[in-house]
């Protein structure tokens, strides 16, 4: 992962733990070929989105989050894992920074409130 992409993911995670929101980071960063292997060996899946988000109201959401400042494709295996989620009820999309996530999830219903504001 590069610095802008790993700036974007702490802000759009520290967003959502300030507002409580369960929330998970896909860790598929590869650091170095050992660990990879032994990872896909434990279950890893290529092209896993980067996070899996519940929202209060209900809405499962999976999110590949790219950086935004040089906007990235997401890959064949990204765009397939996105396609099947999608097929089970989750809310998906490739979003290029944090604030486009957070604007996601605004627009799949998530409301500020006063116990939850940044």
């Amino acid at each position: 992962m590069n610095i802008a992409e790993y700036r974007e993911a702490v802000k759009f995670s520290q967003w959502l733990s300030v507002r409580n929101i369960r929330h998970s980071h896909i860790v598929n960063e590869q650091p170095n070929k050992q660990r990879a292997i032994a990872e896909k060996r434990m279950g890893k899946s290529k092209g896993f989105p980067d996070y899996v988000v519940f929202l209060p109201n209900g809405v499962n959401v999976a999110i590949e989050l790219k950086r935004y400042d040089k906007p990235a494709k997401a890959s064949k295996e990204q765009i397939e894992w996105l396609k099947y989620l999608s097929t089970r009820g989750f809310q998906c999309a490739v979003c290029h920074g944090s604030l486009e996530a957070v604007n996601f999830l605004k627009e799949l219903g998530y409301k500020e409130t006063q116990n939850n504001a940044f």
